[in-house]
């Protein structure tokens, strides 16, 4: 009896569910109640006093309201957020400051990219998504493959995993199949099939090339974040009269460098040359000179290339080359620190006692002249090599005296609660066809890369220490403390593995956790779950902080040639150095930073998925090798396990255990454990597995 009775109040509820959904879905919200009832009846064949009382009830509880007018109002707390997922008639929202992105049941016409308004209601104790209306289109064209479906017919298949849904094609398409393009949504023509599932139809504007081709993969991925090797031609015709090298103005506005040996460390292949380095010892300590190319000085505000360099936002750099934020003639010509060249800088002398506090620091407009290029790897050998070292003797003392500041920094860093959790940078190293990855290099373990890190960081925070002490708005970078609900996760996965974890979230308890781990078998699984935790770091005139770097004043302003907040920053310095007001509002750096974190993630992103293409790439040619890993993480269908050399992840299906059935195998909710009772194996996060890779798949990486 007491079922039946919460059988039937889960049917009322669902039903005046039903009527609330069917005011948002039909857009009735503004019109008046017997028209909003008649046409809610109308809709689902039902006589209109059996509509009625659910009325009564979204008015009891306050849902919805009837204004003066008599017109239903929505009374609902209401959100706008992105569509970030579509799945034939449903999607996931998100929704900026809310932990969870909001499943919708319903997304009628919204596809990813979306903005839209929901409101949001309780569905049998979980919270769901009702979609009011869209804001505004925000993905009219998708990148992907023509491919054939099981019915024969040519459609469109989006690269993009979260849109899992064919695109019917209109036009003659046979000669795309195969290949990768670019389609033209035709949100007009969008229509509900038979079945109730959307249709959605596009056109082909533009192809690629073959599907699978790591070249034109990583062209679609690129493109598809909005990111282009190629510059409108406007651009390129305003840039024509920009000097390729340092003029006679440019020496009579700066101080002249050129007798500091000058030297700058990056990548083997680095061509955008953003910083060069001088460090020497004096009877306090040490005295660092770090200079960065002036690209605000050939950047000019509101030129054709100034719009173009902000809408690109940073440049992408993926597995097949650089996507740039400034055109070649800049970022590898006369913004580039090339070396036995003349080139105009903002040098930064900063002074630094023997316990790694700035003592005093002056910005400098200057002409350089860098004496060597060097790889992080050459850098290293000179410090430790000194038959090596004989070859560069006018850079050797500064390098060493640079080592020795930098180990001051990191320790200083250190006992004021900066975070050093471990990170990946892979590099690959093609084969001979550049077809194939021959391995996977991880350039973060190079030595040399710390003393280029810890000589940035003294730049920005000389930078935002100036900002801080002159009372100008300006865009930090700010990285928030984690928030709550992801350090509990932390603190019970640290449980489940047998760690003790306190769940002190400040950067000193962090750090202790790391320091607990240290040498444990699980240490690469947690370093992978603290950055989990961390918040991303964003750009906002509102200064919070760095809480990675227990830094109270942080500015990105090292890498002008990549990154359009250091332009901003780079025309502050400048204006200091001047003595003049810097004249961008707060409001407007508020708009500049959310753009430009929109950006950096795009890029991000972007340079994921080029990453997973070429790890499959690299997998291709290791089938049926032996390999160890560990579980990374859990899914409904199987377990994902990280290589820890090569930076790889694979995905195990169940049925590829050794006694593997999807039956067998049952995941615990917080998916940190599968269990198999029939044979009694237990598999949990962070276990080492042995396995064989047997199947790689380009086209979803």
């Amino acid at each position: 009896m007491k079922d039946q009775k919460k059988t039937n109040r889960d049917r009322e509820r669902l039903s005046k569910e039903l009527v609330f959904s069917e005011l948002c879905r039909l857009k009735l919200f503004g019109s008046e109640e017997d028209y909003v009832i008649y046409k809610i009846a109308n809709a689902n064949g039902r006589p209109f006093a059996s509509i009625k009382p659910y009325f009564t009830e979204l008015y009891q509880e306050g849902r919805i309201l009837c204004n003066e007018d008599g017109r239903i109002e929505n009374a609902t707390k209401t959100y706008t957020g992105t569509v970030v997922k579509a799945q034939e008639s449903y999607a996931y929202v998100e929704v900026d400051g809310r932990d969870k992105d909001i499943y919708v049941y319903d997304r009628d016409t919204a596809t990813i990219g979306d903005t839209v308004e929901i409101a949001v209601r309780d569905m049998f104790g979980k919270q769901e998504g009702v979609i009011l209306n869209i804001k505004q289109k925000g993905q009219e064209v998708l990148f992907g493959d023509v491919v054939k479906n099981s019915s024969g017919e040519i459609v469109f298949k989006p690269s993009d995993i979260s849109f899992d849904q064919e695109v019917i094609l209109v036009g003659d398409n046979d000669c795309y199949v195969g290949r990768k393009v670019k389609v033209q949504l035709t949100f007009a023509d969008v229509r509900f099939s038979k079945n109730k599932k959307n249709a959605i139809i596009g056109k082909v504007v533009e192809q690629f090339g073959l599907s699978g081709d790591p070249i034109v993969e990583n062209v679609v991925i690129a493109n598809s974040h909005d990111f282009y090797k190629e510059f409108p031609t406007e651009v390129l015709a305003e840039i024509s009269s920009i000097p390729d090298e340092v003029t006679e103005e440019d020496r009579l506005e700066c101080k002249d460098l050129t007798h500091l040996n000058f030297c700058t460390i990056d990548p083997e292949n680095c061509k955008d040359i953003d910083d060069a380095i001088y460090v020497e010892r004096n009877s306090k300590g040490f005295v660092a000179y770090v200079a960065l190319a002036d690209v605000a000085h050939y950047v000019k505000e509101e030129s054709l290339l100034d719009k173009e360099a902000y809408f690109r936002g940073t440049s992408c750099y993926l597995a097949d080359g650089v996507y740039p934020m400034l055109p070649e003639k800049l970022s590898n010509g006369i913004c580039s620190l090339n070396p036995h060249v003349d080139r105009r800088t903002i040098c930064a002398k900063i002074n630094v006692d023997n316990s790694g506090n700035i003592t005093n620091y002056e910005f400098i407009p200057a002409i350089i002249n860098s004496k060597h290029k060097l790889s992080y790897e050459k850098a290293h050998q000179i410090h430790e090599d000194e038959q090596c070292a004989d070859k560069y003797t006018n850079v050797k003392q500064s390098i060493d005296m640079a080592y020795q500041l930098s180990d001051i920094l990191v320790k200083a860093r250190n006992s004021r609660g900066a975070i050093n959790v471990n990170t990946d940078e892979p590099t690959y190293i093609l084969d001979k066809s550049k077809t194939g990855v021959k391995d996977i290099v991880n350039k973060k373990n190079i030595p040399s890369t710390k003393i280029i890190e810890s000589l940035m960081i003294l730049f920005n925070e000389a930078v935002g220490d100036l900002a801080e002490n002159s009372n100008s708005p300006m865009l930090y970078r700010i990285h928030e403390k984690p928030r709550r609900d992801k350090i509990n996760f932390l603190q019970h996965m640290c449980a489940e593995l047998g760690i003790y974890y306190d769940g002190d979230s400040s950067s000193n308890g962090i750090n202790n956790l790391l320091k607990e781990i240290k040498g444990n078998e699980k240490e690469d699984f947690i370093h992978a779950l603290v950055l989990r935790s961390l918040q991303k770091a964003k750009y906002s005139p509102k200064n919070l902080g760095h809480y990675a770097l227990a830094s109270k004043n942080y500015i990105h302003s090292t890498a002008a040639i990549r990154r359009y907040p250091d332009i901003i920053t780079q025309r502050f310095i400048k204006s200091k150095i001047q003595g003049k007001k810097f004249e961008t509002a707060y409001e407007d750096l508020e708009l500049y930073g959310k753009f430009l974190t929109g950006r950096e993630i795009s890029a991000d992103k972007a340079s994921e998925e080029s990453r997973r293409l070429m790890n499959v790439i690299w997998a291709e040619g290791q089938k049926n090798k032996k390999f160890t890993g560990f579980i990374s993480g859990l899914h409904s269908q199987g377990v994902f396990v990280k290589l820890k050399e090569q930076m790889v992840e694979v995905f195990i299906p169940f049925e590829n255990l050794v006694r593997g059935n999807l039956k067998h195998y049952k995941v615990n909710n917080l998916k940190t454990e599968i269990t198999c009772k029939k044979w009694d194996e237990t598999y949990r996060i962070g276990d080492n597995v042995t396995f064989t890779i047997v199947e790689t798949d380009r086209n979803t990486r």
